[in-house]
């Protein structure tokens, strides 16, 4: 029985020595464990904040894309508004220009105008200085008349 038990008693050691390795590995791997657990947590904050970040910059982009819409309307506004305004200008110059031709044209005809006014002003001054010339010829005559007739009687 010695035996057996000395057997035992081996085999007990045997066993709580097990027991103490086993425990052993287990708080290595119970610490090991908490490090994964911490590491997964970090892990899963870190996607958190680059889910947001991420998110944030989507919805900065969305912002973005619709600013550059609203200054491409406005680029598309004022490109078609200057391009109006040039064809306006262009009208206007070309109107301008036949006013301007249109205007020397009535000016020549007007110079033309103010020399045959004053053509026929100098013309109408020697019409009405030999009218009244002849109207004192008449009336020096028609007294001679008279006074030859006044003789005759």
């Amino acid at each position: 029985m010695n035996d057996e038990h000395e057997s035992r008693k081996v085999q007990v050691e045997r066993l709580e020595k097990n027991v103490v390795r086993a425990q052993e590995e287990l708080s290595r791997l119970t610490v090991t464990v908490k490090q994964i657990a911490d590491y997964n947590q970090q892990v899963k904050s870190e996607i958190a904040v680059t889910r947001r970040t991420t998110y944030r910059a989507e919805e900065n982009i969305g912002l973005q894309e619709a600013e550059k819409k609203k200054q491409d309307y406005l680029i598309d506004h004022l490109t078609e508004q200057k391009k109006k305004i040039n064809e306006q200008v262009a009208i206007l110059q070309t109107q301008f220009l036949a006013q301007t031709e249109e205007t020397k044209a009535a000016r020549d005809i007007l110079k033309e105008a103010f020399v045959e006014m004053d053509s026929i002003i100098i013309s109408k001054k020697n019409l009405v200085e030999r009218w009244q010339k002849s109207l004192l010829e008449m009336q020096r005559r028609d007294k001679a008349l008279q006074v030859a007739r006044d003789a005759l009687k």
